[in-house]
């Protein structure tokens, strides 16, 4: 009865959980929310709070008696809701960052994978788009009279990278469907982006922006507790923190020393950085390394890859740029159609001038390169959500 009760209670988080992240069920191949955005009005957000902490009060009394895998399926509930409610009601969210807004603007859910025909993927992308004048209206709304200047730095070159990819990737793709639904398109594409350039402008001309956004020690020491269950007082933490950094630190300058006498941290790490790829093969030579990981994983026998596994490396989407230097979009463990992996790498901007251009493939060195690789796709989060399907 207990496992029932139990299975019950999940739909029901489940349900609560996309109903205020109906993209994070997109990205999971849950269909039936293509096009949706968030209720995020103060009556919405006050509804969605009281049913959530209902549903935590349940979740915490029905993992009693539950054997050890269904206590942790009630503890990944119970923390999932925690991090959703603090970042509501402590955190105010949707009242300090603009952030969680241009996050939820972008469509490259529906154009980057053919999980159904052209025209339901661009349909959702039409119904999408027409709901993104009253979204920013009332995210607008939200929005304190002061906010953090770097989270509307952020959140403004993330509409920019959204209008780019809208002129861009999305426009081609819509070209693909039929006349009705790329009219619809056209129509839908030209007052969401009407509404996105209000809602920037409105950021930095309705706002003042300070650098005074700290957490204080009180909301730090629970983020730690509602992220990773640590409930060691902050100070603790940041002392065992510097420890391991210095340990770290002291590792390093050994191995400096042992790669050539007199070598220091910073001289190894310039070796490395001065061989790169060039701009225009970044994204060939990285797909070139994939594989050569791939095969030799393979030939080690480390992991199991299943025959056809296909990911396809390609420059991020504008509207990531403003935080991503590389990332992994895998299907999602819902998904029947369009499993194809897309490996995320930031190319240096055409509009940079030549010295940013080469701090930036600096950064991205071979070395560094087969590092992301390895966290990103082989053996990392791809392989990961590979097994989860």
């Amino acid at each position: 009865m207990l496992v029932s009760r139990l299975d019950k209670l999940e739909e029901e988080v489940f349900n609560q959980v996309f109903k205020l992240s109906p993209r994070q069920a997109v990205m999971l191949g849950l269909h039936d929310y293509d096009g949706l955005l968030p209720d995020i009005s103060p009556g919405g957000l006050k509804a969605w709070t009281d049913k959530a902490v209902g549903l935590l009060d349940r979740v915490r009394s029905e993992s009693h008696g539950l054997d050890k895998d269904r206590r942790l399926d009630a503890l990944c509930m119970e923390t999932m809701l925690e991090r959703m409610l603090f970042d509501v009601q402590d955190l105010r969210g949707y009242a300090t960052r603009p952030n969680i807004y241009s996050l939820q603007l972008s469509v490259t859910p529906y154009i980057s994978r053919e999980y159904a025909p052209v025209d339901a993927r661009i349909g959702a992308v039409n119904k999408h788009l027409a709901r993104v004048p009253g979204f920013l209206d009332q995210a607008s709304r939200n929005l304190d009279e002061t906010l953090a200047q770097s989270i509307v730095d952020v959140a403004t070159k993330q509409v920019q990278g959204v209008l780019r990819d809208l002129d861009g990737n999305a426009t081609q793709e819509a070209g693909k469907a039929s006349a009705a639904v790329r009219k619809e398109f056209e129509s839908s594409k030209r007052e969401a982006v009407l509404a996105m350039g209000s809602f920037t402008e409105d950021l930095s001309e309705e706002h003042s922006l300070s650098t005074d956004f700290a957490l204080g020690r009180e909301r730090f020491q629970k983020l730690l507790w509602v992220n990773d269950r640590i409930n060691k007082p902050v100070e603790e933490v940041l002392a065992m923190g510097l420890q391991d950094l210095e340990s770290n630190l002291k590792a390093l300058r050994e191995l400096a020393e042992k790669i050539g006498p007199g070598q220091t941290v910073a001289s190894v790490i310039d070796g490395i950085q001065e061989n790169h790829p060039l701009a225009h093969r970044l994204i060939d030579e990285t797909a070139e390394g994939l594989r050569d990981l791939e095969l030799w994983l393979r030939e080690h026998d480390l992991i199991s890859i299943p025959a056809g596994t296909r990911v396809r490396v390609v420059p991020t989407p504008q509207h990531m740029r403003a935080t991503t230097t590389a990332a992994m979009s895998s299907p999602g463990p819902f998904e029947k159609e369009g499993l194809e992996g897309l490996y995320y790498v930031t190319p240096p901007e055409d509009s940079w001038d030549a010295k940013t251009r080469e701090e930036w493939l600096r950064h991205l060195n071979y070395v560094t390169l087969k590092d992301i690789s390895i966290h990103e796709v082989f053996p990392g989060h791809y392989t990961h959500r590979m097994f989860q399907r």
